[in-house]
C-alpha cells in the first residue's frame, strides 16, 4: 500500500478507522470482481485503487464529513463543465439539423 496514497485519503477522510473500514470494504468489492471507477494500471494493487477513489472522489462515505481536496474539486467542476459543453454542442448540433430538414421540406 502506498504510504502516499494513505496520507492524502487521510486528508479526506479524516478518521482513521472510518477510512480502514472503507478502504477494507472496497478492496472486497473488488476483489470480487467488481469494477474500478478509475483506469488502473494492471501492477497497481487493489488497496491502492481503493485509496485513489477516495482522493479521486470516486467513493463517498454516507453520512461522514469529508474534505476534498481543492485540486479534486477543481478537477470535478472541470469535468461537468466539459460534459455541459459538450452537451450544449450536440442539442445546437441537433437544432441545425432540425432546421436543415425543415428548410428541406419547405421548398
Amino acid at each position: 500500500m502506498n504510504s502516499e496514497l494513505v496520507d492524502t485519503a487521510s486528508e479526506i477522510v479524516r478518521d482513521p478507522q472510518i477510512l480502514i473500514n472503507l478502504v477494507s470494504k472496497r478492496v472486497k468489492q473488488l476483489n470480487s470482481g467488481r469494477a474500478s471507477f478509475i483506469k488502473a494500471p494492471p501492477s497497481m494493487g487493489t488497496a491502492d485503487i481503493a485509496l485513489t477513489e477516495i482522493i479521486m472522489g470516486k467513493v463517498i462515505p454516507k453520512g461522514i464529513e469529508i474534505f476534498p481536496l481543492p485540486e479534486v474539486v477543481k478537477m470535478q467542476a472541470d469535468q461537468a463543465a466539459k460534459k455541459e459543453a459538450a452537451a450544449a454542442a450536440a442539442a445546437a448540433e441537433n437544432d441545425d439539423e432540425v432546421e436543415e430538414i425543415e428548410a428541406d421540406t419547405a421548398e
